[in-house]
Order: C-alpha cells, then sequence, then structure tokens
C-alpha cells in the first residue's frame, strides 16, 4: 500500500523506517495532503508546530472519511483542542517497552510518552499508565484519527522491524474494523427523549458519559458542574450541559454511577473518588 506524508517530514529520522512500513510515500503540501484519500501518516511534531494548519487539515480529512496516522515523536501537552476532542488528550512522558492490544496480545515495540485522556472507546494499546493507540474519530461518520505512540516508524534501540511491521498491520486493520462512536463537540439535538441511563449514553455516546463523571464530580449540583468539568479536564460547554440535562432522564447519583461503572467508566469514577476524599472538588 501506498500512503502520504508532509514533505516538510521528509527527512525526519521520526519516519526512517516508514519506507519499509509501506509500498510508497506521497510527500505532499499540507492543502494536498488535505484532499488525499490515501493514508496520512504523520509526525506529531506538527500537531505543536503547527496546531492551526494541522488541526485544519487533519479534521477535514476526517469529515471526507480519509484515515490519518499520527506517529512519534509528540511534545508534551494537550492535543484535544487540535482534534477538537471533548475531552483532553495530554501527551505525557512514560517509557515502555511492550504494549498490550486490545485484545490482549502484546507487541514489542517501545515509546517514551502515553496518551492521557478519558476518552474510553477506540483504546486499542495501552501500558499501566494509559493508551497508547487511540482511534479517534471526531463524529459518528468521521474517518479515523489515530494516534500512535510506540515508535513504528523511527528506529528505537532494541526494536525489531518485524515487530514494527507486525504492529503498523495491526493499525491498519483497525481503520477498517474499529466501529465509530459518537464524541462530537455539538450540542446533542434534544428530541428523541432518552426514557433510561442506558439509552442516554447509546445515544449521546463518549461525551454524554463524560458529562455523567462532571455530574458525579459536582454532586449532581448543577452550579459546580463548571469547575468540575474544569477540574477533570472535560470540556463541555453550558448550552451543551443544559441540553444533556434535557436528554438525561430522572436519576439519583448511585443510579448514574451505576450505570458508568457497567459502561466501563469505573476506574474514573475512582479518580474522583480519591479526588473528593482528598477534597480536591469539595
Amino acid at each position: 500500500m501506498h500512503c502520504a506524508g508532509l514533505e516538510t517530514q521528509k527527512n525526519l529520522r521520526d519516519l526512517i523506517q516508514l519506507p519499509k512500513l509501506v509500498g510508497g510515500i506521497n510527500w505532499l503540501t499540507p492543502e494536498e495532503l488535505e484532499n488525499t484519500d490515501e493514508l496520512a501518516i504523520i509526525c506529531g511534531l506538527w500537531l505543536a508546530d503547527d496546531p492551526d494548519t494541522s488541526s485544519r487539515v487533519l479534521l477535514a480529512r476526517s469529515t471526507k472519511g480519509y484515515p490519518s496516522l499520527i506517529v512519534p515523536r509528540f511534545t508534551a501537552g494537550d492535543i484535544g483542542p487540535v482534534l477538537q476532542a471533548p475531552s483532553e488528550i495530554r501527551i505525557e512522558s512514560a517509557d515502555f517497552e511492550t504494549l498490550q492490544w486490545s485484545d490482549g496480545s502484546q507487541h514489542n515495540v517501545s515509546g517514551v510518552t502515553y496518551l492521557n485522556t478519558v476518552l474510553h472507546s477506540g483504546r486499542l494499546g495501552s501500558i499501566g499508565l494509559g493508551s497508547v493507540v487511540l482511534c479517534y474519530h471526531p463524529h459518528i461518520d468521521a474517518g479515523p484519527i489515530l494516534l500512535c505512540t510506540a515508535s513504528i516508524t523511527g528506529r528505537p534501540s532494541g526494536v525489531k522491524l518485524g515487530d514494527q511491521k507486525e504492529l503498523f498491520a495491526r493499525i491498519l486493520d483497525s481503520i477498517t474494523t474499529q466501529v465509530p462512536v459518537v464524541e462530537k463537540k455539538e450540542v446533542v439535538k434534544k428530541e428523541p427523549w432518552a426514557e433510561n441511563l442506558a439509552e442516554f449514553l447509546l445515544k449521546t455516546g463518549e461525551q454524554g458519559a463524560s458529562f455523567l463523571l462532571v455530574l458525579v464530580a459536582a454532586h449532581g449540583k448543577e452550579s459546580q458542574m463548571d469547575k468540575a468539568a474544569g477540574r477533570l479536564g472535560i470540556r463541555c460547554s453550558k448550552e451543551e450541559m443544559q441540553n444533556y440535562f434535557h436528554l438525561m432522564p430522572e436519576a439519583s447519583i448511585d443510579e448514574v454511577q451505576a450505570i458508568l461503572k457497567q459502561q466501563g467508566w469505573g476506574a474514573y469514577l475512582r479518580r474522583i473518588a480519591t479526588r473528593h476524599n482528598s477534597g480536591e472538588t469539595s
């Protein structure tokens, strides 16, 4: 298969193994990259060096259904705004030698950063601290933006090309098999009314779950939700929260916590509880 890359990144050492992973590479300008349907493979430094252009190109590609893969190196910080994600996606330091795929298999490809985020779906590869391969869809019909902090295109010490090729193949396969979830920032429509919390989460997806986490952190108090969202690093405007209140059926905080645990958000509830016990949310 052929892929596309940024012409300004052609000689980066971070992409030195890329020609060995693909059949050919078309090095393009940002404008050309925006309009090609080939898989775009981009070094993550671009997101920090030129957040406006990278955001425009990546989101335009995604809207057209074109896949993009972001690989190391990354600059530490939150790349959520570049991708218009509903919550933070923080690049943080962590050395690792292996990662675990979502099916439990191990891949011996190292890295020096991971993704610290409350986004729950699309977690394909992980280490103990968090995700290292994440498939993000800005909206339900969007093409995937894959983030990989494992060194699949560089030449880290001790990593075999065969292991890089194996992980790269898993990532390529996920482009066609990963089911998109609703994670868009647009205000959710007020109709139809959700009859129960399970239906609420089904209709609102990742962002609805983030709203419920904020609700728990705010102890159910609407007046405290802005501050709670800020502490959790979750972006949700007042208008969006009002719409979610409208969609959400009547439920106690205990019921909200129960459905979140059932849907796999227990770890984040434990973090909220820990912060509360230490006085952070009071």
